[in-house]
């Protein structure tokens, strides 16, 4: 069945690599009681998705570790703790029933390489880093291991056979065989998205009408079954592949072919027929992380040299702390606060650098108070650069950048004097601009109706905010690349939200705001809300703490709001927005 493209991939990402998976849609059944401290760790990958509880991405596969101390059970989705309960299960069947409903609301999916091990263990008895992609968690041999029960799902007869030669077997009615596993995801409806309006089942490969594909590659030669009839599809000579595809039964590839299956170069939807990422360790790009101030100084490690490259950081205490923009380029000494009008202000203790590690002054640090922190580097690579100039009153004052291609967003602070810190979005044009500044959507601009290209943007007349002659301004630009993510979506006004692509997994959201009205600026990332649902918020417009409310569902290839609050959802509203982002091959639920 696989073809030799299909065989390709990161040699060692995934090791070992997990070959089968059991769909189960019908419970799970096992004898036996369970000692009083048992651990459990699978693959999983929901088919029923209720977006109330955090295990709701059905866009790839969760590695779960459940584990029972006495009656106390504690449940990990890869490194991240999401909660303890009290157990009254009486056989592990029932645990892994009872921990699903209480962190996904179902217990129906795909669940691949179960083990029980007859001791109390973490995660990390079961899963590790990858030694080759950052962000990303891996199964480990359980050698070492006291195992009770191990389910590999290689006998498509007997599913539930236990494979540790203990004989604890499993029964698993009406369960089928899928090659849809966490080391080859592979293509399935996505019940997340509203425009899915058909009825899911077949764990999510039979919809009743239209329903959109967690996968639609923008090149390649790819093929599936509707119906058992083989469907061809070159994305390279016809555009990406429609993600929205009628009713029928479908087979991306995770089970056998009824038809001639592949041929030449076709591949099935899944992982392993990715191309391989141009950037496999965004963290030698960006960095995101958090701190609590503990009255001196904080260093920050980051994943390149930061005493020899470029860059931005970006300083917000989830109190009432101000917004620190700080910059090699303008220099260490300097920050400018996005939410005040005010221009550069002076540091009484510069940020100092040695080596890959950032120290913070504890001048501006609040004892007691958490702090968001993002790093990004300076590259072409990236998608971002930093240019500073003096403004000469002219219509355009064309001014060169280094991006090698046309930004989509840039940003323009005054530094020697206050500015609106406005902003250039493509999807709005040359015409408009959005102040970083104030809460309000887009405005008459100030570039002089004049696009940028590869090589310059474009600024205008004696505008204060851009231009004003004699004046000295700063400007952070982004184009799209790997890391630097473009999104956008148009709100519908429901709890349901529509889902917004971001072409794989996404760990900040560092600017969405409405295009036309003024409900404001958000900024959210994965390190303040590890899972669902994201609901920690700041404002980039204003220097307040952090906002909590229900905002946005994440998963492995993009996000739905979850709330009809105009931040985030108005009905009809544009809504734009810039993303830092992982490769997006090799990854976990969200």
């Amino acid at each position: 069945m696989l073809t030799a493209k299909e065989t390709g991939g990161q040699s060692g990402v995934f090791s070992p690599p997990i070959a089968y998976s059991a769909l189960c849609e019908a419970g799970f059944i096992s004898v036996g009681a369970m000692a009083d401290e048992t651990s459990m760790a699978l693959g999983w990958k929901p088919s029923a998705v209720d977006t109330a509880y955090p295990l709701c991405d059905p866009t790839h596969h969760y590695l779960l570790t459940i584990r029972k101390t006495g009656t106390e059970v504690t449940v990990w989705k890869q490194d991240i703790e999401l909660g303890r309960y009290t157990t009254s299960a009486a056989t592990c069947a029932e645990l892994l029933t009872e921990a699903l409903a209480a962190f996904a609301g179902s217990s129906k999916g795909y669940v691949s390489r179960l083990i029980v091990a007859q001791s109390a263990l973490d995660y990390t008895g079961f899963y590790r880093p990858s030694s080759r992609v950052p962000g990303l968690w891996v199964p480990r041999s359980p050698v070492g291991l006291t195992i009770h029960t191990r389910l590999d799902f290689t006998d498509a007869a007997d599913l539930g056979a236990d494979s540790s030669g203990n004989g604890y077997h499993w029964t698993l009615p009406g369960a089928s065989q899928s090659m849809d596993t966490p080391s080859n995801n592979h293509c399935t409806f996505n019940p997340l998205d509203p425009l899915t309006v058909g009825t899911l089942s077949d764990g999510n490969l039979t919809t009743t009408g239209d329903a959109t594909v967690t996968m639609h590659p923008t090149s390649g030669q790819w093929y599936y079954e509707r119906n058992g009839v083989g469907v061809s599809y070159d994305a390279d000579a016809n555009g990406p592949f429609n993600p929205v595809l009628g009713a029928g039964t479908y087979n991306f590839g995770a089970t056998a072919w009824n038809g001639i299956g592949p041929v030449g170069n076709e591949c099935p939807l899944c992982d392993s027929c990715l191309p391989e990422p141009g950037i496999l360790d965004s963290a030698a790009h960006y960095h995101v992380s958090m701190f609590i101030a503990d009255g001196s100084a904080q260093a920050i490690e980051v994943g390149f040299d930061a005493e020899g490259e470029d860059w931005l950081l970006v300083l917000k205490g989830l109190g009432s702390q101000p917004w620190y923009w700080i910059n090699t380029v303008c220099g260490l000494n300097r920050f400018i606060d996005p939410a005040s009008a005010a221009g550069e202000s002076g540091l009484s203790t510069p940020v100092s650098v040695s080596g890959s590690t950032i120290t913070l002054p504890a001048d501006i640090l609040t004892g007691g108070t958490a702090y968001s922190v993002m790093v990004l580097k300076v590259g072409a690579d990236t998608g971002f650069d930093i240019v500073t100039y003096t403004g000469d009153g002219a219509t355009p004052h064309m001014v060169n950048h280094a991006l090698g291609q046309i930004p989509f967003m840039f940003a323009v602070f005054g530094r020697s004097a206050a500015s609106d810190k406005s902003t250039y979005w493509e999807k709005c044009g040359p015409g408009k601009r959005i102040d970083l500044a104030y809460a309000s959507g887009q405005i008459a601009g100030v570039w002089g109706g004049t696009s940028p290209t590869s090589a310059q943007f474009a600024v205008a007349g004696t505008y204060p905010d851009s231009n004003a002659a004699g004046s000295s301004f700063v400007a952070f630009l982004f184009a799209r690349t790997e890391v630097v993510r473009e999104f956008g979506y148009v709100g519908n006004g429901s709890g349901d939200g529509p889902f917004c692509a971001t072409d794989g997994a996404i760990e900040r959201i560092e600017f969405l705001r409405a295009r036309y009205y003024g409900y404001g600026w958000n900024n959210l990332d994965t390190v303040r809300d590890p899972a669902n649902v994201m609901s920690r918020t700041l404002r980039p417009h204003e220097d307040a703490a952090e906002a909590v409310a229900d905002a946005l569902v994440m998963t492995s290839i993009g996000f739905k709001p979850m709330t009809a609050a105009p931040a985030f959802n108005a009905d009809g509203e544009e809504y734009l927005g810039l993303a830092l982002g992982r490769q997006t091959k090799y990854r976990n639920a969200f």
